[in-house]
């Protein structure tokens, strides 16, 4: 039975556990089901994810889901998404396991990416170093999480990152009997390449994961992502993860992170150091494009908030406790567990509970929204309001008028008399005027003096005696390069300014420097040129890329000016190293022996190589279906996108004997029309022929030989005194092979 099945995507009249209603679904999956839901004894927001009832039909189900689920209420990290509570819940009649977890509202990183938002370099850095406190906080403590997506990387609403899910689907897909061949494919496509083998999980799997994600959330694609759960897995076997020089910073980091074999691959703590240094080259993040919900502490509008709102949110835990050893407490007073850790519901609820939970477990609410007291009578119990309270520490009551239920009205004060409003406003005006003026009288001025060319030192000792406020700024100047001199003030010199009054002074920091360009994509000569004329020092080096053509810059990086990027002001004779492109490494034509055409075809394709099939031919050697032979010969080094003609063989051209009765001139003719090769032969006009060999062995009429076979006609001279037995011989004359009389001749061949 699917989780789906046993909640509506809307339980608004669904109580778990006697005190966690349900409210919207967040998200569903293959084996669990989150909800929204509200916590009626604490009056908070809290997530509740209800799991798979098979999760209590497997050996030792319940007892491994407690145990884990005490594991995950132990952590106390602000990445790792907090475990509240746990425990069964009878659901239509079916029993299921469920976890309460905070309420996270920021979205996901799934939503993120899923709106086509694509997060720079340095955003990911946020992300990725946030995830990596979260998994070494779970890896110090021997949890795997085991299925890091975007899907569970949430954001809380200062835009940290938390982890959710921690181990649980690893869990899950023990109890259920779940291997690599039925993995759902959001989650198969950020797998590392041991969970496609079926081997054990490290923590160095969650690196892997994780590593995929941040390179989705910059260029939107999954490396080795395919449209089936298996084909992704299987494309990532021993398979070098790629990684786009245009990451940056970053493209070394995700190298490493992404590793085929665990051993080689960065530990989370190791992850999140290199994208610490990768920080200092990158520039600073803008604010992450938030996709959540998450927005004010209070649901009614500003000044009309309930002093249940007004408090709820003091304690930023939910009034949760720790104990020293930093496990999850819960209030007795509300939950309870028997011997097998159980949760007991009690008998009877004060008036300090939660509600009044009826028969089929809805809330009693009013029509204020408000929860329903034992007691109330009314029909609408009036919700407490915030009652403002005077300076002397008196109720304003009597300046506000309230309505039958104690809520406040818009009541008119007394209106004030036009003229004693005049007069009133007269006398400020003129106050305010007689201050200006007297403080105009008897604030001294003084004359700004020529500061320009000055070392701060020296233009300070020049205006000290004068009172003003003295601000320097540091900045670059061409008309004073030289470093610590004064270059300008605010005022400038010869104006007045007052005592107690603003003066800035501008320092030179030297010569303005020059701006880095952006000369990626450019070709080796242009950029080359570019820096030599801002004075750079210009070193380059070359290698392969798959998608930047031969002599293009593929990346400018500056080793000694760390965070430098196109735009950025750098000193002249700066060492500037280019890595230039020498286009598509060269392929080695394959070798076809076996192949068949569409299976060469497709080989040639996968090397980036362009098939060009000829037309088939016969062959003696290469079975029909199979490429014979190809141009250029297997082995030879090409370029990318060349083009490879192949043969495909037909197999052996075979061609049948005809027959060979006949006259010398018949027989001949026979065999050159068939497709044979005769033996040259001296024409015998009265010789008999008796038969016909091929590499000394008599042929047969009907018999199938390879087309061009040479062979020899034996011919048999008429009866006579004496007879010679004359075979054709290739390229001779006929040759007497014996004389006899004809009753003793026999017919020989010779081989050709």
């Amino acid at each position: 039975m699917s989780v789906a099945n046993t909640t509506n995507d809307r339980a608004n009249e669904r109580v778990i556990a006697g005190r966690y209603q349900l409210g919207k679904r967040l998200g569903i999956g293959a084996t669990s089901t989150v909800f929204e839901a509200s916590d009626l004894l604490l009056e908070r927001k809290v997530a509740v994810k209800v799991l798979a009832p098979e999760v209590l039909h497997a050996a030792n189900g319940l007892e491994r889901f407690r145990a884990h689920a005490r594991s995950l209420a132990e952590l106390n990290h602000p990445n790792v998404v907090s475990v509240y509570d746990w425990g069964t819940e009878s659901v239509r009649g079916v029993m299921v396991p469920f976890l309460v977890t905070e309420h996270v509202e920021g979205g996901t990183l799934r939503e993120m990416i899923d709106r086509g938002r694509r997060l720079t370099p340095s955003q990911a850095l946020v992300i990725g170093l946030d995830a990596c406190r979260g998994l070494d906080h779970l890896h110090r403590r021997g949890l795997i999480h085991g299925q890091i997506n975007p899907g569970n990387l949430f954001f809380g609403s200062d835009r940290r990152v938390k982890l959710s899910d921690a181990g649980i689907g690893g869990l899950l897909d023990e109890l259920l009997q779940t291997d690599a061949t039925s993995m759902d494919l959001s989650v198969a496509r950020y797998a590392s390449p041991e969970q496609a083998t079926s081997e054990p999980l490290t923590p160095r799997t969650d690196v892997y994961s994780l590593t995929l994600c941040l390179i989705e959330s910059v260029t939107g694609d999954v490396p080795f992502a395919a449209e089936t759960a298996v084909a992704s897995l299987s494309a990532r076997v021993d398979k070098l993860l790629p990684v786009s020089a245009d990451l940056g910073a970053l493209a070394a980091v995700f190298e490493k992170g992404g590793r085929p074999t665990p051993k080689e691959r960065a530990s989370a703590a190791e992850f999140g150091r290199a994208l610490v240094q990768a920080a200092e080259k990158l520039p600073r993040p803008t604010p992450l494009p938030l996709v959540g919900t998450a927005g004010s502490l209070f649901d009614s509008p500003e000044g009309a908030e309930t002093t249940s709102e007004l408090t709820r949110f003091k304690d930023p835990t939910g009034a949760l406790r720790r104990d020293a050893t930093g496990a999850l407490t819960h209030p007795p007073a509300v939950v309870t567990r028997d011997a097998s850790g159980a949760i007991t519901r009690p008998s009877a609820r004060s008036t300090q509970e939660v509600a009044i939970i009826d028969g089929s477990g809805a809330v009693e609410r009013d029509s204020t929204g408000g929860i329903r007291r034992p007691g109330d009578t009314a029909t609408d119990t009036p919700r407490p309001k915030v009652i403002a309270i005077g300076t002397d520490g008196s109720s304003a009551g009597s300046a506000v008028q309230r309505d039958s239920r104690g809520y406040a009205t818009n009541a008119s004060p007394r209106r004030v008399s036009p003229l004693i409003a005049v007069a009133l406003a007269g006398a400020l005006l003129a106050a305010v005027l007689g201050v200006i003026a007297w403080q105009k009288l008897a604030t001294p001025s003084y004359k700004v003096p020529f500061l320009v060319g000055q070392t701060s030192g020296e233009a300070n000792n020049a205006i000290a005696k004068n009172g003003w406020t003295i601000e320097t700024k540091q900045e670059n100047s061409d008309e004073l390069p030289t470093p610590g001199l004064v270059f300008k003030t605010d005022p400038p010199a010869g104006e007045t300014l007052r005592k107690g009054a603003t003066f800035v002074m501008y320092i030179s920091t030297g010569p303005t420097l020059p701006i880095l360009p952006d000369i990626a994509g450019q070709t080796a000569i242009d950029a080359v040129n570019t820096l030599t004329g801002l004075d750079y020092v210009i070193r380059q080096n070359t290698t392969y890329h798959e998608t930047v053509a031969l002599g293009i810059v593929i990346s400018a990086t500056l080793p000694d000016v760390p965070g430098a990027t196109p735009g950025s002001q750098v000193a002249a004779g700066a060492i500037v190293e280019l890595l230039i492109s020498q286009g598509p490494k060269p392929r080695n034509v394959p070798d076809p022996s076996g192949l068949t055409g569409a299976e060469y075809s497709a080989k040639l394709t996968e090397l980036g190589l362009v098939p060009a099939p000829l037309a088939d031919e016969f062959s003696e050697s290469v079975a029909a279906g199979i490429v014979a032979r190809t141009d250029p010969s297997a082995g030879s080094e090409i370029t990318r996108g060349q083009s490879v003609q192949f043969v495909v063989s037909k197999g052996r051209d075979l061609i049948t004997v005809p027959d060979l009765t006949g006259s010398l001139s018949d027989v001949d003719a026979a065999l050159k029309a068939a497709g044979f090769k005769v033996a040259a032969i001296t024409p015998q006009p009265t010789w008999v022929v008796v038969g016909v060999t091929l590499n000394g062995k008599q042929i047969k009429t009907g018999e199938q030989y390879s087309r061009n076979s040479e062979v020899v006609i034996v011919l048999l001279p008429p009866p006579g005194p004496s007879t010679s037995v004359v075979t054709s011989v290739p390229g001779s004359v006929p040759a007497t092979v014996a004389e006899s009389s004809a009753s003793t001749v026999a017919p020989s061949t010779v081989s050709p």
